[in-house]
């Protein structure tokens, strides 16, 4: 049987500005332990959404949970230009990805998940998520990292390009990570901030292992402190620990550099199709990525070329050797 709502109650839900539910919202994320990180995006694609809502003159936490001004909202975005930062070619992109929209529907649904759950809204808000379309994601190919390697201006840049290939870590994960996390004798890294704060263990190849050797013997040499177990792995000029920001000022510097266009989260899809490539299963990828879903982990690796998968067929064919042997 429905529950009846009071006109008082009513009256109370209606008054709940945005403001007030965004403030409790926030708070309650610190309470279930979310990262700063995390905090961080709400902030940033809630506030967006606020914004949008209050110039057209809706303060009112009913006003942001209807469901015609969410897709009013996601079709805004839609129309929007990421800004007027032109690449290389002089032409700026049109749109916002699938994927950005996508982020702050996600957003939204969890702001209305916990409105509902609190009481400042009487009914759960569904609405339908932007669809993310299947296209072909940047990611580099051999030639590409080995281009941006030659043009590496320290042993620093070496281990963050090195690093982020190699073991598929997300970029908040490699500037959460310090030294009493490496293990430079077997090549493992305990990922104890991972998404979800999930922790997982991943495994890097012998080259990459000995860059991050070599790293740490320089750092060694301007101050053992440098190199303290609780002390980031990757560093600032100053030995701060780098901000993401800062460490996309790097792929930012290499990529104006060499002229090879790649977003941060392309080093962690050339992990996965690589580690395919050469054989890796996926349920071993999925591990080492730390997807809880396999079809996330699908995504990385989708639109592998013709001939790799020609390749890795050849290789691993079901009847390989088999029809061969029966004819001997």
């Amino acid at each position: 049987m429905k529950t009846q709502t009071s006109p008082t109650q009513t009256s109370l839900i209606l008054a709940f500005t945005i403001r007030d539910v965004h403030q409790d919202f926030m708070i309650s994320r610190e309470a279930i332990g979310v990262s700063p990180q995390t905090n961080k995006w709400y902030e940033y694609h809630l506030n967006r959404y606020y914004s949008w809502l209050e110039a057209q003159g809706n303060h009112s936490m009913s006003d942001a949970a209807s469901v015609r001004n969410i897709n009013g909202f996601l079709a805004h975005l839609r129309n929007s230009k990421p800004g007027n930062k032109k690449g290389k070619t002089g032409t700026n992109q049109t749109t916002l990805s699938d994927r950005y929209i996508h982020a702050y529907a996600r957003t939204i649904r969890t702001l209305m998940k916990f409105a509902f759950e609190e009481h400042y809204i009487e009914q759960p808000v569904k609405f339908k998520m932007p669809p993310i379309r299947k296209n072909k994601l940047p990611v580099l190919d051999e030639d590409g990292i080995t281009k941006l390697l030659e043009n590496t201006r320290s042993i620093h840049d070496v281990a963050v390009i090195t690093l982020a290939i190699a073991s598929g870590m997300r970029l908040a994960e490699i500037v959460a990570l310090d030294w009493g996390e490496v293990d430079l004798k077997k090549g493992r890294i305990d990922v104890l901030e991972g998404k979800g704060k999930k922790y997982r263990i991943v495994v890097i190849d012998k080259e990459t292992l000995r860059i991050l050797i070599k790293y740490h013997y320089e750092l060694k040499a301007q101050g053992l402190e440098l190199v303290d177990a609780a002390t980031p792995v990757i560093q600032t000029d100053e030995h701060t620990r780098m901000t993401p920001m800062g460490l996309r000022s790097v792929f930012v510097r290499l990529s104006e550099k060499t002229g090879i266009s790649f977003p941060a989260h392309a080093l962690r899809r050339t992990f996965a199709k690589m580690a395919i490539k050469n054989g890796r299963d996926i349920i071993w990828l999925q591990a080492l990525m730390g997807h809880a879903n396999i079809e996330t982990t699908r995504d990385y690796v989708q639109g592998l070329d013709i001939d790799d998968v020609d390749k890795s067929y050849q290789e691993h064919a079901p009847l390989k050797g088999i029809i061969r042997k029966s004819r001997k």
